[in-house]
């Protein structure tokens, strides 16, 4: 008897292995099951433009070229600009501390220094300039920073680091490997001469009376200047390739329209919402910043983003930073260099609000992650299509233009070359050389030349 129920006992036994091993593998999830989460996900823009590191996205957009009074620019993508970027930015400061300029100084930098004038058209947190070094630097004395002269005297590299709105200079001993060579090699390349027009009181200062404000000047040219104007094809990134990039996973993402035409795409923790009509997306995350972080730690997080999805469509340098008004973070806007000169919308657009940029990027970041990401879809081909020659007025025309359009020359911040877009149907898109100001409130204008 007992041994009938042994072997009742291990049939069934034997049995319940059986059935266990078969609901195992059948409740087992299947490799076509998982493979949706494996999404391919495409590079969007150029590699070209994605090796930047954080300091060349917060170089300047402008250098002036000084040499014994005479100056030319150097601008972004010609003569030299980045070997002259990459040597400031390994380059050793040493004793920096505050000064007190004297007019003779100013007299002698303007009139006599040889060196380099690096020109923010906004004035930048200081710790973004210290970001831009290689090394730690302690800039903790100024808030904000306007402009860095690099000049050699008396066989000595020396930095100016100004803050024209404080009206503060600290001063620095300088090292840079083969300084002189990089200048040197600038200075061999055809560059365009320009002079400074003094927007502060009469120059040279008075050496014999305290310095009032330190001396500012924008600069133009002495001849009408040549430039390009531009016919490129349009590119548009798929929302479906950011979905893929944004997302963990895709699986749990939800779908619905807004009142406005908008598509939302939602997994809870991150949204993104997609503009069909304007070509324009913005992704927010659920992150929330408990501390301030450093500019030099947000922006590195920002570009580590970006590069991530190869994100950077061309070549963007930073234009300014604000402020969130919602929640106080750092608010970074990069804007489209093209052939050295920044792209803006026409005046008709840029006047309603001077904060739009056509293809910009705009982010935000907390400690921990990018928790906003906001950029047009469309970028601009590799090369243009068509390419012709035009010219721009000197010094002379410059000035009469500023005069037509009302604005005193005291109220000029900086003015430089630009371009201006004008969309060409759905396909294309012109930029048209023109002349821009920066006022000194920050607001951009274009001068119409016509």
């Amino acid at each position: 008897m007992k041994e009938h129920v042994k072997t009742a006992l291990l049939t069934f036994l034997i049995l319940l292995s059986f059935v266990q091993t078969g609901l195992l593998w059948y409740s087992s999830p299947s490799y076509e099951g998982n493979k949706q989460l494996y999404v391919t996900r495409p590079q969007i823009g150029s590699e070209k433009y994605n090796k930047k590191q954080m300091y060349e996205l917060v170089a300047p957009h402008q250098i002036i070229w000084h040499h014994g009074g005479a100056t030319a620019w150097i601008l972004p993508e010609r003569n030299g600009y980045d070997n002259l970027i990459k040597s400031l930015h390994a380059c050793k400061l040493e004793n920096l501390h505050l000064i007190t300029p004297t007019a003779e100084q100013w007299n002698q930098l303007y009139q006599q220094a040889t060196g380099v004038e690096l020109r923010y058209f906004r004035d930048v947190p200081s710790e973004v300039i210290s970001a831009f070094y290689l090394d730690d630097i302690d800039l903790s004395q100024l808030k904000w920073v306007s402009r860095i002269w690099v000049f050699i005297q008396n066989n000595q590299i020396i930095t100016w680091i100004i803050s024209d709105s404080e009206q503060k200079v600290m001063q620095a001993q300088t090292t840079i490997a083969r300084f002189h060579s990089v200048l040197g090699e600038i200075a061999r390349q055809k560059m365009e001469p320009v002079d400074p027009f003094y927007t502060t009181d009469k120059f040279p200062l008075d050496t014999a009376s305290p310095v009032p404000k330190f001396p500012h000047a924008f600069y133009l040219p002495k001849e009408s200047v040549p430039a390009t104007e531009r016919v490129y094809g349009l590119k548009k990134i798929q929302i479906d390739a950011m979905k893929s990039w944004l997302f963990n996973d895709p699986t749990l993402i939800s779908r619905f329209t807004t009142q406005n035409r908008s598509v939302v795409y939602t997994d809870s923790a991150r949204l993104l919402q997609y503009d069909n009509q304007k070509q324009e997306m913005k992704y927010t995350s659920s992150a929330k910043a408990t501390e301030p972080a450093s500019p030099s730690l947000e922006l590195d997080r920002i570009n580590r983003f970006v590069k991530k999805h190869s994100g950077w469509t061309g070549n963007y340098l930073l234009d300014r930073i604000t402020q969130n008004s919602e929640n106080a973070t750092n608010h970074y806007h990069f804007r489209l260099i093209v052939d050295g000169l920044p792209v803006y919308w026409p005046t008709s657009i840029q006047s309603k609000n001077p904060d739009l940029d056509p293809f910009g990027i705009e982010l935000e970041s907390t400690e921990e992650e990018v928790s906003m990401y906001q950029r047009s879809l469309l970028y601009l081909s590799s090369d243009p299509q068509e390419v012709n020659a035009v010219r721009l007025p000197n010094k002379d025309g410059v000035l009469n233009l500023l005069n037509r359009n009302h604005i005193a020359p005291t109220d000029v911040r900086d003015l430089f070359l630009g371009y201006q877009t004008e969309i060409m149907g759905n396909e294309h898109v012109k930029l048209k050389p023109v002349w821009i100001v920066m006022r000194a409130n920050g607001d951009p204008h274009i001068l119409p030349t016509g």
